[in-house]
């Protein structure tokens, strides 16, 4: 199946999946996370289950986490400008944010079911 005959969920995913700046978000976060990841890497608990994926599942994936992360910060943005007493902002800072996980969520969901990044063998468990 060519690009423009698949539907338009995979060709959005594809593109998320190929883009330039997809790539730089999924190295910027493997420069700010390297040090963790190298020592869990090291740790003794690891068992070859922990590092990246390849490509484009690990830039559909550093998109999936930067909209985690986004809508984790709209949400509390919300829930201060609530208390703050602007419940309009609040409100529409809470949309935004739930906007943003649906997406971020939907992401995570495609990775994990149709690009098979959740399954754990026997032999990895």
């Amino acid at each position: 199946m060519s690009m423009s005959e698949a539907p338009l969920p995979q060709r959005a995913f594809r593109a998320v999946g190929m883009s330039a700046l997809s790539e730089r978000v999924a190295a910027a976060q493997e420069f700010v996370h390297g040090p963790v990841i190298a020592w869990a890497r090291r740790s003794p608990l690891h068992k070859a289950v922990l590092g990246h994926s390849v490509h484009p599942e690990r830039r559909i994936g550093a998109v999936h986490a930067l909209g985690t992360d986004i809508s984790v910060f709209l949400l509390l943005g919300s829930l201060v400008a609530r208390i703050r007493g602007s419940h309009r902002v609040g409100v529409r800072l809470g949309l935004a944010g739930n906007t943003v996980a649906a997406g971020a969520g939907l992401l995570g969901g495609h990775l994990a079911f149709n690009r098979g990044t959740g399954r754990r063998t026997a032999g990895a468990a």
